[in-house]
Protein backbone atom coordinates (compact mmCIF):
# COMPACT_ATOMS: atom_id res chain seq x y z
CA UNK A 1 0.00 0.00 0.00
CA UNK A 2 1.42 3.29 -0.81
CA UNK A 3 2.74 6.33 1.28
CA UNK A 4 -0.38 8.41 0.41
CA UNK A 5 -3.25 6.12 1.37
CA UNK A 6 -1.84 5.11 4.68
CA UNK A 7 -2.25 9.46 5.06
CA UNK A 8 -5.73 9.28 3.99
CA UNK A 9 -8.92 7.94 5.24
CA UNK A 10 -12.09 7.17 3.33
CA UNK A 11 -15.44 7.81 4.19
CA UNK A 12 -18.93 6.49 3.55
CA UNK A 13 -21.57 9.07 3.10
CA UNK A 14 -24.78 7.69 4.11
CA UNK A 15 -27.23 10.04 2.87
CA UNK A 16 -28.84 13.57 3.04
CA UNK A 17 -30.50 14.85 6.51
CA UNK A 18 -30.63 18.23 7.56
CA UNK A 19 -28.29 20.11 10.12
CA UNK A 20 -28.14 23.47 11.92
CA UNK A 21 -24.57 24.06 10.72
CA UNK A 22 -22.75 23.84 7.92
CA UNK A 23 -19.40 22.70 7.46
CA UNK A 24 -17.06 23.67 4.73
CA UNK A 25 -15.63 21.28 2.30
CA UNK A 26 -13.21 21.21 -0.94
CA UNK A 27 -14.25 19.68 -3.70
CA UNK A 28 -11.46 17.65 -5.30
CA UNK A 29 -12.72 17.47 -8.99
CA UNK A 30 -10.04 14.58 -10.17
CA UNK A 31 -10.82 12.73 -7.62
CA UNK A 32 -13.10 9.19 -8.47
CA UNK A 33 -14.64 5.87 -6.96
CA UNK A 34 -14.92 2.96 -8.71
CA UNK A 35 -16.15 -0.54 -7.53
CA UNK A 36 -14.54 -3.62 -8.62
CA UNK A 37 -13.21 -1.57 -11.83
CA UNK A 38 -16.97 0.16 -12.30
CA UNK A 39 -17.43 3.94 -11.54
CA UNK A 40 -19.53 5.09 -9.42
CA UNK A 41 -22.25 7.93 -10.82
CA UNK A 42 -23.51 10.47 -8.37
CA UNK A 43 -24.33 14.23 -8.16
CA UNK A 44 -22.13 14.78 -4.87
CA UNK A 45 -18.44 14.78 -5.45
CA UNK A 46 -15.43 13.05 -3.49
CA UNK A 47 -13.99 15.42 -1.68
CA UNK A 48 -11.60 16.82 1.01
CA UNK A 49 -11.46 18.19 4.52
CA UNK A 50 -8.51 17.67 7.01
CA UNK A 51 -6.45 16.16 4.43
CA UNK A 52 -8.39 13.07 4.43
CA UNK A 53 -10.62 12.02 1.26
CA UNK A 54 -14.35 11.69 1.88
CA UNK A 55 -16.64 9.33 -1.50
CA UNK A 56 -20.41 9.71 -1.63
CA UNK A 57 -21.80 6.61 0.24
CA UNK A 58 -25.48 6.00 -1.59
CA UNK A 59 -23.97 5.66 -4.72
CA UNK A 60 -21.41 3.43 -2.83
CA UNK A 61 -23.61 1.21 -0.98
CA UNK A 62 -25.69 0.75 -3.44
CA UNK A 63 -22.99 -0.59 -5.95
CA UNK A 64 -21.94 -2.77 -3.15
CA UNK A 65 -25.23 -4.41 -2.44
CA UNK A 66 -26.14 -2.93 0.87
CA UNK A 67 -29.14 -0.76 2.20
CA UNK A 68 -28.69 2.12 4.96
CA UNK A 69 -31.29 3.14 7.55
CA UNK A 70 -31.04 6.36 9.56
CA UNK A 71 -32.34 7.31 12.73
CA UNK A 72 -32.35 10.73 13.67
CA UNK A 73 -33.18 10.62 17.40
CA UNK A 74 -29.85 9.09 18.56
CA UNK A 75 -27.90 9.75 15.09
CA UNK A 76 -27.15 6.51 14.44
CA UNK A 77 -26.53 5.01 10.89
CA UNK A 78 -27.19 1.05 10.39
CA UNK A 79 -25.82 -0.47 7.33
CA UNK A 80 -26.98 -4.25 6.35
CA UNK A 81 -25.26 -6.63 3.47
CA UNK A 82 -26.22 -9.80 3.49
CA UNK A 83 -26.01 -11.02 7.05
CA UNK A 84 -23.65 -8.55 8.36
CA UNK A 85 -25.20 -5.61 9.91
CA UNK A 86 -23.12 -2.00 11.12
CA UNK A 87 -24.13 0.61 13.31
CA UNK A 88 -22.54 3.52 13.76
CA UNK A 89 -23.26 6.99 15.87
CA UNK A 90 -21.82 10.16 14.96
CA UNK A 91 -19.06 11.45 17.08
CA UNK A 92 -18.61 7.81 18.40
CA UNK A 93 -15.40 5.87 17.44
CA UNK A 94 -16.82 2.35 18.50
CA UNK A 95 -19.11 0.10 15.79
CA UNK A 96 -20.87 -2.57 16.98
CA UNK A 97 -23.04 -5.21 14.27
CA UNK A 98 -23.38 -8.68 13.99
CA UNK A 99 -19.99 -8.98 14.04
CA UNK A 100 -19.69 -8.07 17.26
CA UNK A 101 -17.44 -4.26 18.64
CA UNK A 102 -14.85 -2.63 16.78
CA UNK A 103 -13.27 1.10 17.71
CA UNK A 104 -11.80 2.97 15.00
CA UNK A 105 -9.54 6.01 14.68
CA UNK A 106 -12.07 8.50 13.03
CA UNK A 107 -15.71 8.64 14.12
CA UNK A 108 -18.83 9.39 11.84
CA UNK A 109 -19.42 13.07 11.34
CA UNK A 110 -22.14 15.08 10.20
CA UNK A 111 -20.73 17.34 7.44
CA UNK A 112 -22.47 19.79 4.79
CA UNK A 113 -25.75 18.07 5.43
CA UNK A 114 -24.52 14.56 4.85
CA UNK A 115 -23.14 11.75 7.02
CA UNK A 116 -19.47 10.20 6.89
CA UNK A 117 -18.34 6.82 7.44
CA UNK A 118 -14.73 5.70 7.35
CA UNK A 119 -14.54 3.59 4.09
CA UNK A 120 -12.02 1.01 5.16
CA UNK A 121 -13.44 0.12 8.82
CA UNK A 122 -17.36 -0.62 6.66
CA UNK A 123 -15.60 -2.05 3.65
CA UNK A 124 -13.31 -4.67 5.18
CA UNK A 125 -16.41 -5.69 7.69
CA UNK A 126 -18.16 -6.48 4.39
CA UNK A 127 -15.26 -8.51 3.19
CA UNK A 128 -14.16 -5.50 0.51
CA UNK A 129 -10.82 -4.38 0.44
CA UNK A 130 -9.98 -0.58 -0.49
CA UNK A 131 -6.79 0.93 -2.18
CA UNK A 132 -5.85 4.18 -3.48
CA UNK A 133 -3.80 4.94 -7.03
CA UNK A 134 -2.07 7.96 -6.85
CA UNK A 135 -1.40 7.88 -10.75
CA UNK A 136 -5.33 8.02 -11.39
CA UNK A 137 -6.23 9.62 -7.78
CA UNK A 138 -8.54 6.73 -7.61
CA UNK A 139 -10.52 5.08 -4.79
CA UNK A 140 -10.45 1.44 -5.58
CA UNK A 141 -13.35 -0.77 -3.68
CA UNK A 142 -13.17 -4.65 -4.46
CA UNK A 143 -16.18 -6.91 -3.48
CA UNK A 144 -14.99 -10.33 -3.00
CA UNK A 145 -16.64 -13.26 -5.35
CA UNK A 146 -19.32 -13.90 -3.30
CA UNK A 147 -21.16 -10.53 -2.67
CA UNK A 148 -22.94 -11.93 1.04
CA UNK A 149 -20.02 -13.00 2.59
CA UNK A 150 -18.90 -11.43 5.50
CA UNK A 151 -15.88 -9.92 7.10
CA UNK A 152 -12.85 -12.60 7.09
CA UNK A 153 -11.99 -11.85 10.73
CA UNK A 154 -15.02 -11.22 13.40
CA UNK A 155 -14.06 -8.48 15.95
CA UNK A 156 -15.49 -10.05 18.92
CA UNK A 157 -17.64 -7.84 22.12
CA UNK A 158 -15.56 -7.42 24.73
CA UNK A 159 -15.85 -9.94 27.59
CA UNK A 160 -16.22 -12.44 24.75
CA UNK A 161 -15.54 -15.75 26.41
CA UNK A 162 -13.74 -16.63 22.94
CA UNK A 163 -12.38 -15.18 19.56
CA UNK A 164 -14.65 -16.21 16.98
CA UNK A 165 -18.06 -16.18 18.89
CA UNK A 166 -20.24 -13.75 17.42
CA UNK A 167 -23.27 -12.06 19.54
CA UNK A 168 -25.72 -9.54 18.62
CA UNK A 169 -24.20 -6.18 21.09
CA UNK A 170 -26.07 -4.49 23.27
CA UNK A 171 -25.53 -1.58 20.94
CA UNK A 172 -27.25 -3.02 18.25
CA UNK A 173 -30.63 -3.88 20.20
CA UNK A 174 -33.34 -2.16 19.14
CA UNK A 175 -35.27 0.11 21.80
CA UNK A 176 -38.64 0.69 21.97
CA UNK A 177 -38.97 4.42 23.00
CA UNK A 178 -42.56 5.86 22.74
CA UNK A 179 -46.15 4.23 21.92
CA UNK A 180 -48.87 6.52 21.05
CA UNK A 181 -51.76 7.31 18.80
CA UNK A 182 -50.17 9.51 15.70
CA UNK A 183 -53.41 9.34 13.29
CA UNK A 184 -56.77 8.42 13.23
CA UNK A 185 -57.17 5.30 13.62
CA UNK A 186 -53.54 4.80 13.77
CA UNK A 187 -51.08 4.18 16.59
CA UNK A 188 -47.77 3.90 16.49
CA UNK A 189 -44.40 2.20 17.90
CA UNK A 190 -41.14 4.62 17.60
CA UNK A 191 -38.06 1.58 17.59
CA UNK A 192 -34.81 2.99 17.22
CA UNK A 193 -32.85 0.31 14.85
CA UNK A 194 -36.47 -0.69 13.96
CA UNK A 195 -34.94 -2.59 10.39
CA UNK A 196 -34.04 -5.58 13.02
CA UNK A 197 -37.06 -5.88 14.96
CA UNK A 198 -39.18 -8.88 14.57
CA UNK A 199 -42.63 -9.19 14.99
CA UNK A 200 -45.88 -11.35 15.28
CA UNK A 201 -49.59 -9.66 15.84
CA UNK A 202 -52.46 -12.03 16.36
CA UNK A 203 -56.13 -11.69 17.64
CA UNK A 204 -57.79 -12.95 20.63
CA UNK A 205 -61.26 -12.62 21.34
CA UNK A 206 -63.44 -12.33 24.69
CA UNK A 207 -62.47 -9.71 24.76
CA UNK A 208 -61.27 -8.86 21.48
CA UNK A 209 -57.52 -7.50 20.91
CA UNK A 210 -55.11 -7.82 19.17
CA UNK A 211 -51.60 -8.59 20.27
CA UNK A 212 -48.06 -7.64 18.58
CA UNK A 213 -45.09 -9.61 20.22
CA UNK A 214 -41.65 -8.09 19.72
CA UNK A 215 -38.98 -10.91 20.03
CA UNK A 216 -35.60 -8.31 20.04
CA UNK A 217 -36.47 -5.65 21.24
CA UNK A 218 -35.80 -3.73 24.54
CA UNK A 219 -37.53 -0.54 26.20
CA UNK A 220 -37.36 1.53 29.29
CA UNK A 221 -41.17 2.05 29.18
CA UNK A 222 -43.35 0.68 31.80
CA UNK A 223 -45.37 -2.25 31.50
CA UNK A 224 -48.79 -1.33 31.98
CA UNK A 225 -51.73 0.00 30.98
CA UNK A 226 -50.11 3.18 28.77
CA UNK A 227 -52.28 6.65 28.30
CA UNK A 228 -52.98 6.13 24.78
CA UNK A 229 -56.83 5.55 23.32
CA UNK A 230 -58.97 6.76 20.60
CA UNK A 231 -61.52 5.17 18.03
CA UNK A 232 -61.80 1.70 18.36
CA UNK A 233 -58.95 1.36 20.74
CA UNK A 234 -60.16 1.12 24.24
CA UNK A 235 -56.43 0.76 25.80
CA UNK A 236 -53.27 -0.36 25.11
CA UNK A 237 -51.01 -2.74 27.38
CA UNK A 238 -47.70 -3.17 27.50
CA UNK A 239 -46.04 -6.17 28.92
CA UNK A 240 -43.11 -8.27 29.12
CA UNK A 241 -42.86 -11.88 28.02
CA UNK A 242 -41.04 -14.73 29.51
CA UNK A 243 -38.69 -14.87 26.87
CA UNK A 244 -38.19 -11.04 27.56
CA UNK A 245 -39.67 -9.76 24.71
CA UNK A 246 -42.07 -7.12 24.29
CA UNK A 247 -46.11 -7.59 24.16
CA UNK A 248 -48.09 -4.84 22.96
CA UNK A 249 -51.94 -5.19 23.58
CA UNK A 250 -54.74 -3.43 21.67
CA UNK A 251 -57.77 -3.56 23.73
CA UNK A 252 -60.34 -3.29 21.05
CA UNK A 253 -63.95 -1.61 21.37
CA UNK A 254 -67.09 -3.29 20.15
CA UNK A 255 -67.73 -3.26 16.69
CA UNK A 256 -71.13 -1.54 15.40
CA UNK A 257 -73.74 -3.76 13.97
CA UNK A 258 -72.57 -5.39 10.34
CA UNK A 259 -68.71 -4.47 11.09
CA UNK A 260 -66.05 -5.32 12.55
CA UNK A 261 -62.57 -3.79 13.52
CA UNK A 262 -59.64 -4.47 10.63
CA UNK A 263 -56.24 -3.91 10.70
CA UNK A 264 -53.03 -3.24 8.67
CA UNK A 265 -49.22 -3.03 9.73
CA UNK A 266 -46.60 -1.66 8.53
CA UNK A 267 -42.58 -1.14 9.43
CA UNK A 268 -41.14 1.29 8.72
CA UNK A 269 -37.64 2.69 9.41
CA UNK A 270 -38.24 4.10 12.34
CA UNK A 271 -40.74 1.76 14.02
CA UNK A 272 -44.13 -0.37 12.96
CA UNK A 273 -47.75 1.06 12.72
CA UNK A 274 -50.86 -0.22 12.96
CA UNK A 275 -53.86 1.12 11.27
CA UNK A 276 -57.36 0.21 12.76
CA UNK A 277 -60.18 0.63 10.48
CA UNK A 278 -64.15 -0.34 10.64
CA UNK A 279 -64.94 -2.87 7.73
CA UNK A 280 -68.04 -4.30 6.81
CA UNK A 281 -67.99 -8.36 8.00
CA UNK A 282 -68.28 -10.80 4.93
CA UNK A 283 -69.88 -13.84 6.13
CA UNK A 284 -69.40 -17.26 3.71
CA UNK A 285 -72.78 -19.57 4.91
CA UNK A 286 -71.98 -22.95 3.73
CA UNK A 287 -75.11 -25.74 3.71
CA UNK A 288 -73.83 -28.75 3.71
CA UNK A 289 -74.28 -31.45 0.82
CA UNK A 290 -77.41 -30.78 -1.79
CA UNK A 291 -78.50 -31.95 -5.09
CA UNK A 292 -77.47 -35.86 -5.56
CA UNK A 293 -76.07 -35.80 -1.46
CA UNK A 294 -78.81 -35.85 0.81
CA UNK A 295 -76.28 -36.19 3.62
CA UNK A 296 -78.15 -37.96 6.53
CA UNK A 297 -81.70 -38.97 7.07
CA UNK A 298 -83.55 -39.59 9.78
CA UNK A 299 -85.91 -42.28 10.01
CA UNK A 300 -89.24 -39.99 9.34
CA UNK A 301 -87.37 -39.33 6.30
CA UNK A 302 -86.32 -35.75 7.15
CA UNK A 303 -82.95 -35.12 4.89
CA UNK A 304 -80.07 -33.45 5.94
CA UNK A 305 -79.71 -31.16 2.70
CA UNK A 306 -82.98 -29.75 2.99
CA UNK A 307 -82.93 -28.45 7.11
CA UNK A 308 -79.57 -26.94 6.06
CA UNK A 309 -80.88 -25.15 3.57
CA UNK A 310 -83.65 -24.06 5.22
CA UNK A 311 -81.42 -22.84 8.06
CA UNK A 312 -78.94 -21.34 6.12
CA UNK A 313 -80.93 -19.20 3.96
CA UNK A 314 -83.52 -17.77 7.35
CA UNK A 315 -79.47 -16.96 8.54
CA UNK A 316 -78.61 -15.21 5.27
CA UNK A 317 -81.71 -12.76 5.53
CA UNK A 318 -80.99 -12.31 9.18
CA UNK A 319 -77.35 -11.36 8.79
CA UNK A 320 -78.10 -9.22 5.71
CA UNK A 321 -81.10 -7.52 7.85
CA UNK A 322 -77.80 -6.60 10.05
CA UNK A 323 -75.53 -4.69 7.43
CA UNK A 324 -73.00 -8.09 6.72
CA UNK A 325 -72.44 -8.88 3.65
CA UNK A 326 -73.37 -12.80 3.20
CA UNK A 327 -72.59 -15.06 0.43
CA UNK A 328 -74.14 -18.76 0.22
CA UNK A 329 -72.32 -21.28 -1.02
CA UNK A 330 -75.68 -23.03 -2.67
CA UNK A 331 -79.20 -20.84 -2.31
CA UNK A 332 -81.05 -24.27 -3.97
CA UNK A 333 -80.61 -27.84 -4.24
CA UNK A 334 -77.88 -27.65 -6.09
CA UNK A 335 -74.72 -29.86 -5.53
CA UNK A 336 -71.55 -28.60 -4.86
CA UNK A 337 -68.18 -30.19 -4.42
CA UNK A 338 -66.29 -29.78 -1.55
CA UNK A 339 -63.03 -28.64 -3.24
CA UNK A 340 -65.06 -25.84 -4.81
CA UNK A 341 -66.54 -25.21 -1.48
CA UNK A 342 -62.86 -24.83 -0.12
CA UNK A 343 -61.69 -22.42 -3.39
CA UNK A 344 -64.57 -20.02 -2.61
CA UNK A 345 -63.76 -19.53 0.97
CA UNK A 346 -59.92 -18.90 -0.07
CA UNK A 347 -60.94 -16.60 -2.64
CA UNK A 348 -63.73 -14.69 -1.20
CA UNK A 349 -61.21 -14.15 2.01
CA UNK A 350 -64.27 -13.98 4.42
CA UNK A 351 -64.31 -13.13 8.39
CA UNK A 352 -65.99 -16.04 8.85
CA UNK A 353 -66.64 -19.26 6.32
CA UNK A 354 -69.25 -21.15 8.41
CA UNK A 355 -70.52 -24.79 7.55
CA UNK A 356 -74.37 -26.12 8.29
CA UNK A 357 -74.80 -29.46 8.95
CA UNK A 358 -76.97 -31.72 10.73
CA UNK A 359 -75.40 -34.75 13.04
CA UNK A 360 -75.85 -38.92 12.77
CA UNK A 361 -74.52 -41.75 14.56
CA UNK A 362 -75.40 -45.54 14.73
CA UNK A 363 -76.67 -45.04 18.40
CA UNK A 364 -80.27 -43.70 18.05
CA UNK A 365 -79.82 -42.26 21.86
CA UNK A 366 -76.59 -39.66 20.17
CA UNK A 367 -77.85 -36.47 20.41
CA UNK A 368 -77.23 -32.56 21.30
CA UNK A 369 -74.85 -29.87 19.02
CA UNK A 370 -71.19 -29.92 17.97
CA UNK A 371 -69.05 -27.82 16.79
CA UNK A 372 -65.90 -28.67 14.62
CA UNK A 373 -62.52 -26.65 13.34
CA UNK A 374 -59.29 -27.72 11.77
CA UNK A 375 -56.75 -25.56 13.61
CA UNK A 376 -56.45 -25.06 16.46
CA UNK A 377 -56.09 -21.04 16.40
CA UNK A 378 -59.68 -21.03 15.27
CA UNK A 379 -60.69 -23.53 18.66
CA UNK A 380 -61.91 -20.69 20.21
CA UNK A 381 -63.89 -19.31 17.87
CA UNK A 382 -65.85 -22.70 17.20
CA UNK A 383 -66.12 -22.19 21.73
CA UNK A 384 -67.88 -19.32 20.99
CA UNK A 385 -70.46 -20.55 18.54
CA UNK A 386 -71.04 -23.96 20.35
CA UNK A 387 -71.97 -22.24 23.52
CA UNK A 388 -74.46 -19.67 21.91
CA UNK A 389 -75.92 -22.43 19.49
CA UNK A 390 -76.40 -25.36 22.67
CA UNK A 391 -78.12 -22.90 24.81
CA UNK A 392 -79.98 -20.95 21.91
CA UNK A 393 -81.24 -24.43 20.93
CA UNK A 394 -82.13 -25.56 24.26
CA UNK A 395 -79.80 -29.40 23.13
CA UNK A 396 -77.20 -30.79 25.16
CA UNK A 397 -73.46 -29.08 24.43
CA UNK A 398 -71.44 -31.84 23.29
CA UNK A 399 -68.28 -29.41 22.50
CA UNK A 400 -66.07 -28.26 19.93
CA UNK A 401 -63.82 -31.15 18.01
CA UNK A 402 -60.91 -30.94 15.76
CA UNK A 403 -60.68 -32.84 12.52
CA UNK A 404 -58.78 -32.59 9.02
CA UNK A 405 -62.16 -31.25 7.45
CA UNK A 406 -61.52 -30.40 3.95
CA UNK A 407 -64.33 -27.77 3.70
CA UNK A 408 -62.83 -25.79 6.62
CA UNK A 409 -58.93 -26.41 4.22
CA UNK A 410 -57.83 -22.35 3.67
CA UNK A 411 -55.97 -22.05 6.86
CA UNK A 412 -56.24 -18.37 6.55
CA UNK A 413 -59.58 -17.91 6.69
CA UNK A 414 -61.81 -18.43 10.27
CA UNK A 415 -63.73 -21.60 9.54
CA UNK A 416 -66.11 -23.78 11.45
CA UNK A 417 -68.64 -26.43 11.22
CA UNK A 418 -71.55 -26.86 13.41
CA UNK A 419 -73.88 -30.17 13.66
CA UNK A 420 -77.14 -28.56 14.98
CA UNK A 421 -78.49 -31.76 16.06
CA UNK A 422 -78.95 -35.73 15.65
CA UNK A 423 -81.27 -36.43 12.46
CA UNK A 424 -80.92 -40.39 13.82
CA UNK A 425 -82.50 -39.61 17.04
CA UNK A 426 -86.32 -39.07 16.81
CA UNK A 427 -86.81 -36.56 19.15
CA UNK A 428 -84.11 -33.92 16.94
CA UNK A 429 -85.37 -35.37 13.74
CA UNK A 430 -88.57 -33.70 14.22
CA UNK A 431 -87.13 -30.77 15.86
CA UNK A 432 -84.84 -30.18 12.92
CA UNK A 433 -87.96 -30.31 10.96
CA UNK A 434 -89.59 -27.54 12.72
CA UNK A 435 -89.65 -23.94 11.92
CA UNK A 436 -89.31 -23.13 15.68
CA UNK A 437 -86.54 -25.21 15.82
CA UNK A 438 -84.66 -24.13 12.45
CA UNK A 439 -85.56 -19.94 13.88
CA UNK A 440 -83.82 -20.90 17.50
CA UNK A 441 -80.90 -22.44 15.30
CA UNK A 442 -80.43 -19.23 13.22
CA UNK A 443 -80.62 -17.28 17.09
CA UNK A 444 -77.80 -19.39 18.26
CA UNK A 445 -75.71 -18.94 15.64
CA UNK A 446 -76.77 -14.78 15.32
CA UNK A 447 -75.56 -14.84 18.71
CA UNK A 448 -72.40 -16.80 17.91
CA UNK A 449 -71.76 -14.18 15.34
CA UNK A 450 -72.20 -10.86 17.75
CA UNK A 451 -70.38 -12.36 20.40
CA UNK A 452 -67.32 -13.47 18.66
CA UNK A 453 -67.36 -10.14 16.69
CA UNK A 454 -68.00 -7.82 19.23
CA UNK A 455 -70.91 -6.80 17.70
CA UNK A 456 -73.28 -4.47 19.66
Amino acid sequence: MNALFRSIVFAFMISIFTLSTPMLVAAQPNLSVVVNGNPINSDVQPVIRNDRVLVPIRAVSESLGGTVNWYSETKTAVVTKGSTVIQMTVDSKEIVGTFGRKEIDVPAKLMNDRVFLPVRAVAELFGCTVNFDDATRQVQISMPDNPGTPAPSPVNPPDSPSRGTTSSPEGLTPRLSRVYKSGAGIFSLDITGAANVTYKAFELSNPHRLVVDLSNVATDISKGNLPVTGGPVNGVRLGIRDDGGIRIVYDLAESDTGTRIKYTISQTATGISVDFDRKALRIIIDPGHGGKDTGAIGNAGVQEKDVVLSVSLKLASALKAMGIETILIRSDDTFVELEDRAELSHDKAPDLFLSIHVNSADSPEAHGTETWYRYDEYADLASVFEKDLAVGLGRTDRGIKKGNLWVLKPEEVPSILVELAFVSNGEEEALLKSQDFQNKAVSGIVKGIRDYFKLR
